[in-house]
């Protein structure tokens, strides 16, 4: 475990020495600072029609339109803060491998799991470090302008970094497989932008295409096993927000063991690779 410790204090200062950490601040300051001058610039509360309750319970339509209000932002800040954490973390996980560093990891007590297991464990952690600034910067904002303190917004940080970590178990396993961060980082913007999205919507899909049995079958051999990365939004984020409640919990399952069997993979290959 003090292995794992060390390599994770390594990762987070290679990523400091790298300027990620501080290109990673400076793009949430950036968007803070924005959501800043536009809720000042801008008050939300003015738009609600006046014989609107103050209800701010789940569900009620002061509850809704004010979090509605959100939905575009959050959406943009998922989008950013998954596009930037991908880029951030796929060279970190490459690198460990490049003659020379991982000569000097091995020539010490750590083994090849501690090693990948510590460098997994520092991208995570760097990336949740980051999360917690943004979503935290801007839902404090929203808060202190309009008087309304959607708590159900804090949870995005969960659920983002969780749909973050879904697609890191591809990273890691391609760039273990190919030594290189590239494919990892495509495959997961892929999966995000355009793989999951069009899987989650498969039953019109077949509809429309009037599928036969094989096709119906490739296409669903790929919904199980490509993070449902668009399911974690659709149907756990973004009801949560809106509803105060959870419409499916599979996307969340069914990634979560799809991340378990990559990362799996992923560190028996680097245990046997040659490197």
């Amino acid at each position: 475990m003090k292995n794992i410790l060390t390599i994770m204090n390594y990762t987070l200062r290679e990523a400091v020495s790298r300027k990620v950490f501080l290109a990673f601040f400076i793009i949430s300051t950036i968007t803070i600072l924005g959501f800043l001058f536009v809720f000042s610039m801008y008050p939300v509360t003015q738009l609600i029609p006046p014989d609107v309750p103050k209800d701010g319970k789940p569900g009620t339509p002061y509850f809704v339109i004010l979090t509605g209000f959100l939905m575009t932002p959050i959406v943009s800040i998922s989008t950013l803060g998954l596009l930037l954490s991908v880029f951030a973390t796929s060279g970190l996980i490459t690198s460990v491998m490049e003659r020379g560093t991982v000569d000097l990891f091995l020539s010490k007590p750590v083994s090849r799991i501690q090693l990948m297991s510590g460098r997994i464990a520092g991208s995570l952690l760097m990336v949740l470090i980051n999360l917690l600034y943004l979503i935290t910067g801007i839902w404090l904002i929203f808060s202190l302008f309009t008087g309304f303190y959607n708590w159900y917004m804090l949870t995005t940080i969960l659920w983002i970094f969780y749909t973050f970590m879904a697609l890191f178990g591809i990273i890691v396993l391609l760039g273990v497989i190919t030594k290189s961060s590239v494919p990892g980082m495509m495959s997961a913007y892929f999966i995000y932008i355009i793989g999951s999205p069009v899987l989650m919507k498969k039953e019109s899909i077949f509809e429309m295409i009037s599928a036969g049995p094989v096709v119906k079958g490739i296409i669903n051999g790929f919904y199980y096993i490509v993070p449902q990365t668009d399911g974690i939004m659709s149907k756990v984020m973004f009801p949560l927000l809106m509803e105060g409640k959870i419409v499916s919990y599979e996307p969340l399952i069914q990634s979560g063991i799809l991340l378990l069997v990559f990362l799996g993979i992923a560190l028996f290959i680097f245990e046997k690779k040659e490197l």
